[in-house]
């Protein structure tokens, strides 16, 4: 995958702000409340809630840039699908491998215009 860096990234800071956000609910029902909480687990808990908010914005930040990133390999792989007219165009039949004929032979005169179409496509 392209952007496999920053998808490792991001899953690095989910797994943090998940940690954190556990450890914070573990403080809470250990101690039955916010009230119940030592002073040292309160700045405890209030670092971990500045970090789940810092943690939250670097998440949307990454998943920003990987969305930026996924639209403008799609913009571009779109604009080289529509300025393929620019280019040379492969035709889409391959002409069928004909056995030449011997010239020696006349050929048969056309009747039709898609015989003489025919005549005038045919391979020497």
């Amino acid at each position: 995958e392209r952007d496999a860096k920053l998808h490792e990234r991001l899953e690095t800071k989910l797994r943090k702000l998940n940690a954190a956000r556990s450890h914070n609910q573990r403080l809470l029902t250990k101690e039955g409340g916010q009230a119940g909480l030592s002073d040292g687990q309160r700045r405890a808990f209030d670092s971990n809630d500045e970090r789940i908010k810092k943690l939250t914005d670097e998440i949307s930040d990454l998943e920003d840039t990987i969305r930026g990133r996924n639209k403008q390999r799609d913009e571009s792989r779109r604009r080289n699908e529509d300025d393929s007219y620019l280019y040379a165009k492969p035709r889409d039949e391959e002409p069928e491998e004909e056995v030449m004929r011997d010239l020696t032979t006349p050929l048969v005169r056309a009747r039709t215009a898609e015989e003489k179409q025919a005549r005038r496509n045919r391979r020497f």
